[in-house]
């Protein structure tokens, strides 16, 4: 509380940190186990049914999540520490349009990596749509974004390069199809001088 009151804090050593020009920004999941609950369980008590593993992709009403997120902050911090806090925010959950570009930042973190290596990708919308169906829902978010990429693409091109002698200038095409992520190695057309 010294560091709101004060502006000050001590660390372990007792050198003295001034926060008195500093805007402290706090988050929290708080909350968001509630709004799960009510966008994929069924039944209460111990014949509530929640199957985590289906997930959703259905974004909550701003309301519940408004709800949901200011009573858990208000069970779980003292009013001592909410008197204090000057603006509490509340985040809209993931829209479709931010799932799609989230997965093509992912996918450029895989174009940059090959470009640096002299190889390139190409890849189509059902690829975009094969990260969001994968990796993001109402319970992870987009955390699982990054686990699929690695894991569904990236460790396949890393096998391929790794086995098979691939010429600069490569491109792997990159598709999504059966329920799974689909590459063609497509190797660069030498050129030919005529003389």
């Amino acid at each position: 509380m010294r560091v709101f009151d004060e502006g000050m804090i001590t660390d372990g050593k007792g050198t003295a940190v001034d926060f008195r020009n500093t805007i402290i920004i706090m988050t929290t999941n708080l909350g968001n186990d509630k709004t799960v609950d009510h966008m994929i369980g069924s039944g209460t008590g111990f014949n509530k049914n929640v199957n985590y593993q289906k997930g959703t992709t259905v974004i909550p009403s701003k309301s519940m999540v408004e709800r949901n997120t200011l009573d858990a902050v208000r069970k779980y911090f003292r009013p001592e520490l909410l008197n204090r806090i000057d603006k509490t925010i509340i985040f809209n959950h993931l829209t479709r349009a931010n799932c799609e570009h989230i997965a093509e930042l992912e996918m450029q973190i895989i174009s940059n990596k090959l470009n640096k290596k002299g190889f390139n990708i190409e890849y189509n919308q059902n690829v975009i749509d094969g990260l969001i169906e994968k990796g993001i829902d109402t319970i992870k978010g987009a955390r699982g974004l990054a686990q699929i990429r690695r894991d569904g693409i990236e460790t396949s091109i890393a096998k391929t390069l790794i086995s098979s002698t691939v010429p600069k200038g490569t491109i792997f095409n990159i598709d999504y199809f059966d329920d799974d992520f689909h590459f063609k190695v497509v190797k660069p057309i030498k050129k030919v001088n005529v003389v």
